[in-house]
């Protein structure tokens, strides 16, 4: 069966919304260059100029989008972090392409180095809690922080992970049940 030349339209309008969004900082540097007289220079006439204006992003869609990694933290850390460290050092280990004046920054390395710092802040924060737990002599107020540090472990890993529920209430389950066996074993009274 042929399609019809407004079917194969809406196809490929179909296909174009399932582009992935651009990354906010990706545009803001396109701002920067674009607007830069020794880079972009503002070369495309009125209206062509206002095509990536902050209120007119919305139908703007990435060929060669960064890979979301779903996880918050190593976003933040990607997209911020990593950012200012290239603006303020980074840039000077770099080389820059003539062409476009523009550093080649891979994502492979960020997203690694984001990777590691979001792990490390999970991983200390298990044995934060027993560290905290130490210092508490009351049996009753111990178990009241257990409670607590598994509320915040789990919103930490709903929030800041990919994890799925059943992972996320395992890891949860895991982490209350040392903290239960450290109290039981190292209780004051």
């Amino acid at each position: 069966m042929a399609h019809s030349l407004p079917d194969d339209a809406l196809l490929q309008h179909s296909r174009l919304y399932q582009l992935p969004k651009p990354n906010k900082h990706d545009l803001q540097l396109l701002r920067e260059w674009y607007q830069d007289p020794d880079c972009g220079g503002m070369f495309m006439p009125l209206p062509e100029t206002n095509a990536w204006h902050e209120d007119l992003t919305e139908d703007l869609v990435a060929l060669s989008a960064r890979k979301p990694d779903g996880d918050v933290v190593t976003s933040w850390i990607t997209d911020s972090v990593m950012l200012r460290f290239h603006k303020l050092i980074g840039y000077r280990f770099k080389e820059r392409d003539e062409t476009t004046l523009l550093y080649d920054d891979r994502d492979s390395v960020f997203n690694s180095a984001a990777n590691t710092i979001s792990i490390i802040l999970l991983a200390l924060f298990p044995p934060a809690s027993i560290f905290a737990l130490y210092y508490v002599k009351d049996t009753a107020i111990r178990l009241g922080l257990i409670m607590i540090f598994s509320a915040i472990f789990t919103g930490y890993l709903a929030i800041f992970t990919s994890a799925r529920r059943v992972e996320i209430l395992a890891a949860t389950i895991a982490s209350a049940a040392v903290q239960v066996v450290f109290v039981s074993t190292n209780n004051p009274g």
